[in-house]
C-alpha cells in the first residue's frame, strides 16, 4: 500500500543523480510527481541519523534559504516534511 508524501505519491519516485559522497552530504534525490497537478518535481531526501551535528545545522541552513529565495534560475522549495530519522 502506498502512502502519500504530502501531495506527492511514492511510487512515482526514481532515484537519480550522484554516487556515494553526494548521498552523504546533501541526501537522495528522487522524482516526484505531484499528485493533482502532474507536474515533475525532485524530492530530497536526508537520513538524519548518517549527519554529524555540524552537517544538519548546514542542511537546515540550505531549507531556510531556500525557503527565502524566489528566483528563475533557483529550484522552488515547495515543502518540507520531516521526522525523526529523514529531513
Amino acid at each position: 500500500m502506498n502512502t502519500l508524501l504530502g501531495s506527492f505519491d511514492p511510487s512515482t519516485l526514481s532515484c537519480h543523480g550522484g554516487g556515494s559522497d553526494s548521498m552523504i552530504c546533501s541526501g537522495l534525490v528522487k522524482l516526484g510527481v505531484h499528485c493533482v497537478t502532474c507536474q515533475k518535481v525532485a524530492i530530497k531526501i536526508v537520513n538524519r541519523e548518517k549527519l554529524s551535528e555540524s552537517v544538519l545545522m548546514k542542511v537546515e541552513r540550505e531549507i531556510a534559504i531556500l525557503k527565502l529565495i524566489e528566483h528563475p534560475h533557483v529550484l522552488k522549495l515547495h515543502d518540507v516534511y520531516e521526522n525523526k530519522k529523514y529531513l
